[in-house]
C-alpha cells in the first residue's frame, strides 16, 4: 500500500499497481475498487459531519498528474473527472480544504 486514509467508517488505500480500494471498517468488506492513472500526488476528499466537524465519508480521490492536470475519482460511483485547465508542469502537491470543499494544487 502506497497511500492510506481512514475516513469516517471507511479505509481508503492505493497500492503500488494504482488500485484504489474502499473498505468498510465495521464489516471489513470491500465497498469499492477501481484502478487509477499514474499520479505524482494524491489527496482524499470527504464530507464533514456538521455538528462535530469530523470526516464522515469518502467522496473522492484527487490525483495530480505528471502532465499537470487533476483527476477526481468519485466514490462510490468510480467516475473519473479531469480538470479543464492544467499546470504547465507536473502537479507537485495537493491539499483538500474540507471547510470550503476545494482542492488546492501546486504545479
Amino acid at each position: 500500500v502506497t497511500d492510506m486514509w481512514a475516513v469516517g467508517f471507511s479505509v481508503v488505500s492505493v497500492d503500488v499497481k494504482r488500485n484504489v480500494k474502499v473498505t468498510s471498517s465495521a464489516s471489513m468488506e470491500t465497498v469499492f475498487t477501481t484502478r487509477v492513472e499514474p499520479a505524482t500526488c494524491s489527496v482524499m476528499c470527504y464530507s464533514l459531519q456538521e455538528e462535530e466537524d469530523i470526516a464522515a465519508s469518502p467522496e473522492g480521490l484527487v490525483l495530480g498528474t505528471q502532465a499537470g492536470s487533476l483527476q477526481l475519482v468519485q466514490m462510490p460511483e468510480g467516475h473519473v473527472l479531469s480538470s479543464s485547465t492544467a499546470h504547465s508542469d507536473a502537479v507537485q502537491a495537493l491539499d483538500y480544504l474540507a471547510s470550503l470543499g476545494v482542492v488546492a494544487s501546486i504545479g
